[in-house]
């Protein structure tokens, strides 16, 4: 009765795996697409652990007596090549996480096919060969089917384990050396084959003893697995080799150890020295400043940009320098970053040129903008400032003589007989006596005195802060430097007086005529004619101002 119980019990909880595993294997198989290798491997491992399973209740069914003892005996021949398959399957799956991104070449899959291919013909010549299972007679009070192993089963087994060692091996190897999510698949991957693993090194040890309840174990390992593939992200966050991002990066990385000798560079990194350098050996335990040297960095290198001319040109570097330490600050490694930024180098410095060309357009058109702004207030022929200008001044200077209570005064000069200097000698020896001119009246006056061509031969000077008997010495000075010009023509030298008339504000606000009316620059101005028309009556080559004070004249020699 006792030992029915435990055959119902295992053939139940056989059944409990082998349907879970079947579950499994058909989650895995809808990811195919995404996760490739692994999605076939895992498949074809739960295929094989479901058909172990139910292996095993086939087999407890024929102990039940409700199969034949052949049936049980071929279903238990069976398990020998589904473990085969099994082993193949979780070699597939595992692969994509110890060996990231190398691809599976068709010797490696002719080699995992082979074994099961192998064992399942051995299976199937059993009954004939004998050398993978006896079947000794069952006894009444058997809970298992009772198997003699003879040297083709050892052989198997013992294959089998190396492999699965190998595996296991390299999947704690991976713990240590993958990322974070890798690590956590890597851990529950490994946790799901170590727990049937044990179950079997305990069956083969103890056979004949207690009942092969390896396939139970895959009820453990399909939890296990199940939290590996919906909470670890196995099969859909794939692992990506480090080794192969590391290699394939664009950036060249050269890696030195603790006394400086090169022990890693990526394909990046080995075309740039290469490039750089054809003849330095193709060996790495070379010292890093050879390598680097070839690039033209040369002494302590230091982070940042780099220009170095290259057998191929010039090129420009960016470098960035890690260097890694252990637990105790010691140095272990230096990891030097070399990025090729020579077109953006050349990029940054044509923008450097068109900034510096755009700024020296700019200052150009600024300088014109001055320039143009100057003719529109100057004269072109003296130099001088044009009558637009004088009238401007003339208002801000007397808005300010008003608020301040300051004189103002303005002298307006005349050219005496300069229109017979155009009939006898030509208008280009006219302009140079008007040139001549305006040069001697500026080297009289200093500023704040504004000096214009008021038009053709008439000059105008604006003397702001000026009190009348000053005005009048600045005009005595002005008309004996006048006089003084001559040019030169062939007909002998040119030279001519000049007449002024001086009108000041405080002088204007004491006559009759502006004493009750706004001064403006119209008001001065006209003043100043009214004098310079009676300098022009009064023979010429005189200062006329009338003063309304006493109404005398102030002239000066003829």
């Amino acid at each position: 009765m006792q030992s029915f119980a435990a055959i119902v019990t295992l053939t139940t909880l056989n059944g409990l795996a082998a349907a879970g595993s079947a579950l499994l294997a058909g989650v895995a198989w809808r990811r195919r697409r995404t996760a490739g290798v692994m999605a076939a491997g895992l498949t074809v491992a739960m295929i094989a652990a479901s058909v172990w399973a139910a292996s095993d209740v086939v087999v407890a069914m024929a102990l039940l007596g409700h199969l034949s003892q052949g049936v049980g005996e071929t279903a238990a021949v069976t398990i020998v090549p589904v473990s085969a398959v099994m082993v193949a399957g979780f070699w597939c799956l595992c692969r994509p996480l110890t060996h990231p991104g190398r691809p599976v070449t068709r010797r490696t899959v002719l080699i995992c096919v082979v074994g099961p291919l192998v064992m399942t013909v051995a299976a199937a010549t059993n009954p004939w060969h004998r050398a993978l299972l006896r079947f000794p007679a069952t006894e009444p009070d058997d809970t298992w089917l009772q198997m003699d192993p003879q040297w083709l089963f050892w052989a198997h087994i013992t294959g089998m384990y190396v492999v699965l060692t190998a595996i296991v091996l390299t999947l704690i190897r991976g713990i240590r050396d993958a990322g974070h999510l890798q690590r956590r698949q890597v851990q529950w991957i490994l946790s799901g084959a170590l727990v049937p693993l044990a179950v079997n090194v305990l069956t083969l040890r103890y056979a004949g003893e207690l009942p092969d309840v390896t396939a139970l174990a895959f009820v453990i390992t399909t939890l296990f697995i199940y939290h590996a593939v919906f909470r670890a992200g196995l099969l859909r966050l794939l692992p990506v080799a480090r080794g192969l991002v590391f290699d394939w990066l664009q950036d060249a990385v050269v890696v030195a150890d603790a006394d400086g000798r090169l022990v890693d560079l990526n394909r990046a990194g080995s075309k740039l020295v290469k490039e750089a350098a054809p003849g330095l050996p193709r060996k790495l335990d070379v010292p890093i400043g050879a390598a680097l040297s070839s690039l033209g960095l040369t002494g302590e290198l230091t982070a940042g940009e780099h220009r170095v001319q290259l057998p191929t040109g010039l090129r420009v570097f960016d470098i960035g320098i890690e260097r890694l330490s252990d637990h105790r600050g010691r140095l272990t490694a230096s990891v030097v970053l070399i990025r090729d930024v020579t077109d953006l180098a050349a990029q940054r410095d044509a923008l450097v040129r068109n900034n510096h060309q755009l700024r020296e357009q700019v200052e150009t058109i600024e300088l014109l903008r001055k320039k143009l702004s100057e003719q529109a207030l100057k004269d072109e022929l003296t130099g001088l400032y044009n009558r637009r200008h004088l009238i401007a001044a003339m208002e801000l200077h007397l808005d300010a003589a008003a608020l301040n209570g300051t004189d103002v005064c303005a002298v307006l000069l005349d050219v005496d007989h300069f229109k017979s200097v155009n009939d006898r000698h030509g208008h280009a020896v006219g302009d140079d006596l008007l040139r001549g001119i305006a040069d001697a009246i500026a080297e009289v006056v200093t500023e704040p005195a504004i000096v214009t061509r008021y038009g053709g031969e008439e000059f105008v000077l604006l003397l702001p802060d000026t009190d009348l008997p000053s005005a009048r010495t600045q005009a005595e000075a002005i008309r004996h430097n006048c006089a003084a010009v001559v040019v030169a023509t062939v007909d002998g030298p040119v030279s001519r007086t000049v007449s002024m008339g001086i009108a000041s504000l405080h002088s204007l606000r004491r006559s009759r005529e502006w004493s009750t009316e706004p001064l403006a620059s119209t008001h001065l101005l006209k003043a100043a004619d009214t004098d310079l028309y009676q300098a022009k009556a009064a023979g010429r080559d005189q200062v006329v101002c009338l003063d309304p004070d006493d109404a005398r004249d102030f002239a000066g020699g003829r």
